[in-house]
């Protein structure tokens, strides 16, 4: 039976934002399936060329733009002095607007997010409103039609932590109050939403500080993120070992998140200390780096180009191509999300390459990575060890994985959302 399905995603293509892959694949397979979609997003500025657009294609007659009201300037990079002037004033001006963070980028959206809201629940009936964060308050704007259409079930996506994220989105540097707005906020959205979804069961604990477990239970689902077979569908991939290139690879894909810094720090130390013994030899092993970094993730790169590449942003056929060529494929996470499996793990998961997951301390993340045969968790007290075998050109892993890559296709998961809709 077709369900009626809004989807409130702040980001869509033309959006290049990471934040837009999860839910404009999900609506493709969902409206594949013969159901009803709608998504309201919000106009962004200056939007990079989306590696998604082709994913939004069939959802083109579905998608609606509104105006977040977020002032522009806070979200570039001042490059010069008005840029930073502008952005100073950006800032103060969302201070004032907003009690909570003031730099979530829905602060100000709620107005015309509830009007096109309304007014699509009204014209097409429709019976479940799922909205992803963050940024945020999107959930909390929404608690508002909840109360005009009780009869609505009411879904929250959470791809990140909200008031106990420590990698991003500036909140261990708010004040008490504002720190308190946004934890009252959170509260509501977890207490009066129907249903409660994350990208990891981890993530189940963090809600037990605002309701019962036994009432948690009944509300919570952990869909993961996952990689799409149609991106792989005609693409023959050329392959080259570490042999056939001299040398050993190791690829990253995505965004590198400031938090991870000191993961990356310490993997040049270690690099460098070894390359500094003179036994060692010829240093086979070189690291690549595709997608976003920030700036002094490129600096320490371009400092130690003697075994470091960023190569920035590539299109999708590039990145799988770098991806098939390398030997290794490598996450590195931030301490306080070293359990999580992110896009990027279960795409290097498709292309079954081995995988190097880089940590201060080994999480869920890495002993997933070795219970399931796909490579090797690496923590600073192992990184010296396994760099030296690395760099003499040895295996350190090979990918002898027993998963069932179905239940991580998005195509599947689009099911564990269909389950949950009225």
């Amino acid at each position: 039976m077709s369900k009626k399905l809004l989807i409130i995603s702040f980001s869509m293509p033309p959006s290049s934002d990471i934040g837009v892959r999860r839910w404009v694949k999900f609506a493709k397979y969902l409206k594949q399936k013969g159901h009803l979609i709608k998504i309201i997003a919000a106009h962004e500025h200056d939007p990079e060329t989306s590696p998604w657009l082709k994913d939004a294609e069939c959802l083109e007659e579905d998608l609606f733009f509104t105006n977040s009201g977020y002032p522009k300037y806070l979200g570039i990079r001042p490059q010069n002095f008005k840029d930073k002037v502008l952005y100073r004033v950006s800032l103060h001006y969302a201070k004032l607007r907003s009690g909570g963070n003031y730099y979530d980028k829905s602060n100000l959206w709620g107005p015309q997010l509830l009007k096109a809201s309304r007014e699509t629940i009204k014209k097409h009936d429709i019976k479940n409103v799922i909205c992803t964060i963050p940024p945020f308050k999107i959930a909390w704007h929404l608690l508002q039609l909840k109360k005009e259409f009780p009869h609505i079930n009411f879904i929250v996506d959470y791809r990140d932590p909200w008031i106990n994220n420590k990698t991003a989105f500036g909140f261990m540097h708010l004040s008490a109050a504002r720190f308190q707005t946004e934890k009252s906020a959170e509260k509501k959205v977890v207490q009066q939403y129907d249903k409660i979804i994350a990208v990891s069961e981890q993530m189940k604990e963090h809600f037990l500080n605002f309701i019962d477990e036994t009432a948690l239970n009944k509300k919570f689902i952990a869909i993961p993120n996952g990689f799409d077979s149609e991106d792989f569908v005609h693409k023959a991939y050329k392959v080259s070992s570490g042999k056939e290139k001299g040398f050993i690879t190791v690829t990253f894909a995505g965004t590198f998140y400031d938090k991870s810094i000191h993961v990356l720090e310490k993997l040049i130390d270690s690099v460098n200390q070894i390359k500094a013994d003179q036994s060692l030899g010829k240093n086979l092993l070189k690291f690549i780096f595709l997608g976003s970094m920030p700036q002094k993730a490129k600096d320490l790169v371009e400092a130690n180009s003697h075994s470091f590449t960023f190569l920035g942003k590539k299109n999708l056929h590039q990145t799988y191509e770098l991806l098939a060529n390398a030997d290794y494929c490598s996450l590195f996470l931030t301490d306080d999300l070293n359990y999580s499996l992110s896009t990027k793990f279960y795409e290097y998961l498709a292309m079954q390459k081995p995988i190097i997951s880089f940590s201060r301390e080994k999480g869920a993340n890495a002993k997933f990575i070795e219970k399931h045969g796909v490579g090797i968790g690496v923590d600073f007290s192992t990184m010296p060890s396994v760099i030296s075998s690395l760099m003499r050109g040895e295996t350190i892993v090979a990918f002898k994985s027993n998963i069932d890559y179905s239940a991580f296709d998005v195509k599947n998961l689009a099911k564990k959302v269909e389950d949950i809709l009225i």
